[in-house]
């Protein structure tokens, strides 16, 4: 089964999906057993098929965080993880498609407030990775 078979709807197109080395650390620090963050990457590659229109992204709501270019899926109860986690992502949009991706900056308790400190941290881990994905072979080859 391709990719273009587990596309949705019409408008949905698999996207790639990166996580950037201090999501990682966020991930350990917050689900410390392996089970909890496998099954968070799950849920995280359900950002292959994300559409900034759609209120839902598949099954799990999905909101922009205020004065930046940055969403969050916000996990619930009932997906195998703890509840009240927000994964915190942003857009990559290359000159060339095949280089765009979703990159995933940050994991973070859902009562997190953004603040304006956080929003900057969350905004350098945007710009580190706008700086180096495009010298990134994001295409594996």
């Amino acid at each position: 089964m391709s990719n273009s078979d587990l596309c949705l709807s019409p408008c949905a197109t698999a996207r790639k999906v990166w996580i950037c080395r201090p999501a990682f650390q966020d991930f350990h620090f917050i689900l410390p057993r392996l089970s909890a963050r496998a099954e968070l990457r799950r849920q995280i590659m359900k950002l292959r098929w994300w559409d900034p229109a759609d209120p839902l992204l598949l099954d799990i709501p999905w909101e922009l965080i205020p004065d930046t270019d940055l969403g969050a899926i916000l996990l619930e109860e009932g997906y195998g993880v703890a509840s009240g986690l927000k994964v915190v992502f942003y857009n990559f949009v290359a000159p060339t498609p095949d280089d765009s991706a979703i990159w995933v900056l940050s994991l973070m308790r859902q009562n997190e407030v953004f603040t304006p400190t956080t929003k900057k941290i969350l905004l350098g881990r945007r710009s580190v990775v706008v700086e180096r994905a495009p010298r990134f072979d994001i295409r594996g080859a």
